[in-house]
């Protein structure tokens, strides 16, 4: 399986996504996210700005300004959607049966996860590094 960095995933998955004229807003825009100490993990959020915005530019603008207020948010919903659908429960208190639905869950939502990343690069195992 090949492993790329983030760094290296963001232009090839924004490439994807946006058409030519649009690619320089696109970054524009992403670049937005990652000029303040508090907005960690740069190049890892970016990528799930990307897959939220679904290649609407309105949808990546309205997921910068999330990222800017709470990059967990964005990263929760790109890579654990289904997850974080389920209620909210202490690990501690889950019965067995909750547990093995949150532990599928959380395969699916790396599956699905992977699904999108391949569209970039077929057998990519995941950004290796977070460069933020």
């Amino acid at each position: 399986m090949t492993n790329l960095s983030a760094d290296s995933l963001v232009p090839l998955m924004a490439r994807l996504l946006f058409s030519p004229p649009e690619l320089d807003r696109v970054h524009g825009e992403l670049e937005r996210y990652g000029l303040e100490p508090c907005e960690r993990e740069v190049m890892r959020v970016r990528l799930a700005i990307l897959k939220l915005s679904a290649g609407s530019f309105e949808g990546l603008v309205q997921n910068v300004e999330a990222a800017k207020r709470d990059y967990r948010d964005v990263l929760a919903w790109a890579e654990y959607p289904e997850e974080f659908a389920l209620p909210p429960i202490a690990q501690a208190s889950l019965t067995p049966t909750e547990l093995t639905q949150r532990e599928a869950a959380r395969r699916r939502d790396r599956e699905q996860y992977l699904s999108w990343l391949n569209r970039a690069v077929p057998g990519a195992s995941g950004p290796s590094g977070s460069n933020g």
